[in-house]
């Protein structure tokens, strides 16, 4: 659902006691239910032993990877090591470029487990797709990841305009991965850098409160919880400074928000950081700023990396495109 306008939203349904699952979201939290009973938390693990469960559990969902894209893995040379990337091209040509980071907490996820959705925005929008391998938490606490994320965006800067990476070029991620998104974009703005042409930002994390009417409502029983959420925050920024738009993406000042490119903001009807995308399309609302929200009620945080059993995924996908495509025209 396109929300043109909050006011136009009914915030109170959106929380009350009616929400409901999708019918294929509800068959396929049925049957993660019957395969999780008993497993612990992963954040409350050793953090490689968490990682690797959690991640285990993300990619058995993935079903038939789809086969109209291809894909290789590069590195880029930052810092004395080595940065990995995945290439993902569309059929045909690509009319445009997307530098794409997984979400997974800042401490979860890699390009294995986001393959899927990789692949959906190529093959739906079009775009080569770039993802970036950025180093995780606890053991990269932040600027750490932030700083992999630039240096990806420095090596694909230099290669833009080639036939494999045309420009316009869009950063964009999903929860952790659109944080880091938005705040690559700020970053970038603060230091004089290069801003991309746009933003699509999928369920993101971008406030410090873990107290909002979605982080309550939905705190358990919904995929992600609110507990893994203040774990997950706690390993990336062990002393935050809340007023840090780097950190906390709502922090940064009305003019900051202003210079950013225009901004889709997609966010799943059943999750708890459903208020954090409300209250950024609020934000963004209030200043006039360029941006698109969409809901898409009746599934959980992380749906598009189920898009092989959700069909919702990939139209969701499509939806994207359909923005870039009318940004790029505009």
């Amino acid at each position: 659902m396109i929300v043109a306008r909050l006011a136009d939203l009914d915030v109170e349904r959106l929380f009350d006691a009616t929400a409901a699952r999708a019918p294929a979201m509800q068959a396929l939290w049925d049957w993660m239910v019957a395969q999780d009973a008993g497993l612990p938390e992963p954040t409350e693990l050793a953090p490689t032993t968490g990682r690797a469960m959690a991640d285990a559990l993300v990619i058995r969902l993935r079903g038939e990877t789809r086969a109209d894209v291809t894909s290789f893995e590069t590195a880029a040379a930052f810092d004395g090591a080595q940065l990995g990337l995945k290439i993902v091209a569309p059929p045909g040509a690509p009319r445009g470029t997307i530098l794409y980071l997984h979400g997974g907490g800042w401490c979860f996820g890699s390009l294995e487990t986001h393959d899927p959705i990789l692949r959906d925005l190529a093959a739906t929008t079009g775009r080569a797709v770039v993802a970036v391998d950025y180093r995780l938490a606890p053991e990269h606490p932040y600027p750490a990841g932030l700083d992999d994320c630039a240096a990806a965006w420095g090596w694909l800067r230099a290669r833009l305009g080639a036939a494999r990476f045309p420009r316009p070029v869009a950063f964009a991620g999903d929860s952790a991965g659109a944080h880091l998104a938005i705040t690559l974009a700020l970053r970038e703005q603060a230091r004089g850098g290069v801003s991309p042409d746009a933003l699509a930002l999928i369920y993101g994390a971008f406030g410090a409160d873990f107290d909002t009417r979605s982080y309550l409502r939905f705190a358990e029983g919904f995929g992600l919880t609110r507990r893994r959420m203040i774990n997950f925050f706690r390993w990336y920024a062990p002393a935050p400074d809340a007023s840090d738009p780097c950190l906390v993406p709502l922090a940064a000042p009305d003019a900051a928000l202003a210079r950013l490119p225009p901004i889709y903001l997609s966010a799943a009807g059943l999750d708890p950081l459903l208020s954090d995308t409300l209250a950024m399309a609020a934000r963004l609302e209030r200043i006039g700023h360029p941006h698109r929200f969409v809901l898409h009620e009746g599934l959980h945080h992380g749906f598009h990396q189920m898009s092989a059993r959700l069909p919702q995924a990939r139209r969701a996908a499509a939806m994207i495109g359909d923005w870039l495509d009318a940004i790029a025209a505009a």
